[in-house]
């Protein structure tokens, strides 16, 4: 075999190499751009009441439905250790089934009164990690997880007289 034909096998076996790169990098860009990405956040909501309420917003900014979201608060505090049976987001629980594309899904936390332990929420912030599943294809989905902080920490707060 001549230097020829061994820089010409060289260069086509580069070449491959280099398209199998260029393949596996569209097909994450591509997922990337189709799926779901959920987010959460503490709200503080106005209410007719003496006090505001505290709400925990779950949304999916993503293009894709978001499958089985969970939320794991990672640090464990009096101030956001709200347990009701009704909050299907909780890692015990049986997950939110579905969040559609543009979807938000809210859950009242409880009020911002003086006795309210939720008054953390004014000066810290908590770490959560999300899960959920995304789809792939017609009939797999892939595991997600995203952390995020929440807080309240850029509400003002008032008591309503």
């Amino acid at each position: 075999m001549g230097m020829f034909e061994v820089i010409s096998i060289s260069l086509a076996t580069l070449g491959f190499i280099a398209a199998i790169f260029q393949v596996r990098a569209t097909r994450k860009e591509n997922f990337s751009n189709r799926r779901p990405y959920v987010i959460c956040s503490y709200r503080l909501v106005s209410t007719a009441g003496k006090y505001d309420a505290v709400h925990l917003e779950i949304a999916n900014v993503g293009n894709t439905p978001a499958y089985d979201v969970k939320l794991c608060f990672e640090q464990e505090r009096d101030w956001h250790w709200v347990r009701p049976a009704d909050f299907p987001f909780l890692p015990e629980g049986p997950g939110i089934s579905v969040i559609a594309p543009g979807g938000c899904v809210t859950f009242f936390v409880g009020p911002m009164s003086p006795q309210s332990v939720l008054k953390g929420l004014k000066d810290s912030s908590i770490k959560v990690t999300l899960r959920y599943y995304a789809p792939i294809g017609r009939s797999s989905r892939v595991l997600l997880k995203d952390s995020v902080n929440i807080s309240l920490q850029d509400y003002r707060f008032r008591s309503k007289s």
